[in-house]
């Protein structure tokens, strides 16, 4: 009898062996992520950036952006002079140093050597200046106005009395002068604010003023194949050089025969020119 309770005892012992030795073994615990969770995880500067918005943006140019959701793109597309830290400190941005002078009524920003708009065209003072004083003109009002109008000669120059602003000055490429009328301590934060980001001036000057040139711009810039500023320039030049109507009667005669060589496209706008000149 004692035999065989040994016996099923250890028949018991053996079935359980058996079953746990088949149930699944638990992977390891590994504070170490898998390759594709790194791979997901890991950022990779040029590379493309996805976000949801809850609403579009009626403008991608920081001077007039005017909603949550457009201040949001504007991060991503653009920087300005200085940033704020996460705790609201001022750091650099495009510009990697700047000094204060003059018992704060002087400040002197000397920018990054490598930094590029997204177009590839290099960031300079003259951009800078651009970008800073067109908000002086901008409509509506963005939010740093009366912290900018504290520059020398920006009252002046919003009213339209003089047309250049002599507190802005573009020293050489990568060296921004600021000269105020009067010591201002939040001028250093109006500048990292989003309307003060710093836009490349060439295309602004070409860019939202006719749907017909804007959208020749844009199959421009894609057949240029590493001359877009260049081509941007000429145009540009071509711009300022002749009347407006006749020479976005060219652009769009260009555009609908799908024609981008600038030396051709400017013999079709010397055409209007010449046929408006015998009109009269």
């Amino acid at each position: 009898m004692k035999s065989l309770q040994i016996t099923i005892i250890v028949a018991i012992l053996l079935i359980l062996f058996f079953f746990s030795g088949c149930a699944e073994k638990p992977e390891p615990a590994t504070d170490t992520p898998s390759t594709d969770i790194q791979a997901n995880q890991s950022s990779k500067q040029g590379s493309t950036y996805k976000t949801a918005l809850f609403k579009a943006t009626a403008s991608l140019d920081p001077a007039l952006v005017q909603t949550e959701y457009g201040v949001v793109l504007m991060h991503q597309l653009f920087d300005g002079l200085v940033k704020f830290g996460p705790y609201l400190q001022i750091k650099p941005a495009l510009a990697k140093t700047w000094t204060i002078a003059e018992n704060g009524t002087q400040y002197r920003f000397i920018l990054q050597e490598n930094a590029r708009f997204h177009n590839g065209q290099p960031v300079t003072a003259d951009d800078a200046v651009f970008s800073i004083q067109r908000l002086l003109r901008t409509e509506p009002p963005p939010v740093v106005l009366p912290h900018l109008l504290k520059i020398k000669g920006a009252e002046d120059y919003q009213k339209g009395n003089q047309e250049t602003l002599t507190g802005l000055e573009a020293v050489d490429s990568l060296t921004l002068l600021i000269t105020l009328e009067a010591p201002h301590a939040p001028f250093l934060t109006a500048l990292g604010m989003y309307p003060a980001k710093i836009v490349p001036k060439e295309e602004v000057l070409l860019t939202g003023k006719n749907e017909i040139l804007d959208l020749y711009i844009v199959h421009l810039k894609e057949i240029s194949r590493g001359r877009g500023v260049l081509n941007l320039r000429r145009l540009l030049n071509l711009q300022r050089s002749y009347p407006e109507e006749p020479f976005i009667a060219g652009i769009k005669m260009a555009q609908q025969y799908g024609l981008y060589d600038l030396s051709r496209v400017e013999k079709i706008i010397l055409n209007n020119v010449a046929g408006d000149f015998f009109e009269l």
